[in-house]
């Protein structure tokens, strides 16, 4: 009787080695770093150290605000919700790969005598290098109301050199997209960054 007892106290406070602390909804990663998606991604953990395994690229930059703006004279671009790939504004691909930008905006213009054609250009930047890779809206904007809208699943290509990348934005005056640089050859400002990324 005495022997059953004890192995019945024993089986109470059994644990399991190496598990995930969560809380707070923030989540949480084993002693030995967080495990890869299966497409090879590795999602940057809020509040995580610098840690290799969750940032491959040293140094590790600051992430970038959940909201961002650009405010060039006579023109005001806000940016929210901000999301690459599921993986929030910090993000570690592999070179070459295919990611999936989306993101509510709110763009008013008033450098226009009537209504304005925008452009939101994105590109990856590293300093004041780095090539457009698109726009993620180019239609019309009311001079009176301005544009809201979402951009959801925009396809752009990471960069095929590893490292730390900048993705900023820039708001472009052009009749369309086209397939040219930055409007006006105009290198986006880091305020301007929305998300980040580690080519591993």
């Amino acid at each position: 009787m005495t022997m059953r007892l004890v192995a019945l106290v024993l089986a109470g406070c059994a644990f399991r080695a190496g598990g995930t602390a969560t809380g707070g909804g923030s989540g949480g990663s084993d002693a030995g770093g967080a495990d890869a998606p299966a497409d090879g991604r590795t999602t940057l953990l809020p509040d995580a150290p610098p840690d290799a395994d969750l940032w491959p690229c040293s140094p590790m930059p600051p992430a970038p605000p959940s909201q961002v703006s650009n405010k060039p004279a006579g023109a005001d671009l806000e940016m929210t919700n901000i999301d690459l790939s599921g993986s929030g504004q910090m993000i570690v691909a592999t070179a070459g790969s295919t990611l999936m930008l989306s993101m509510d905006y709110t763009l008013h213009e008033t450098r226009c005598e009537a209504n304005c054609i925008d452009q939101i250009e994105v590109g990856w930047m590293q300093g004041s290098n780095g090539p457009r890779s698109g726009c993620v809206f180019d239609a019309a904007v009311s001079k009176a109301n301005g544009v809201m809208g979402q951009v959801q699943g925009f396809s752009i290509t990471a960069p095929m050199t590893s490292g730390n990348y900048d993705l900023r934005t820039n708001i472009g005056q052009n009749t369309s997209c086209g397939s040219g640089s930055w409007f006006a050859g105009e290198v986006p400002d880091p305020s301007t960054t929305i998300a980040r990324l580690c080519v591993r």
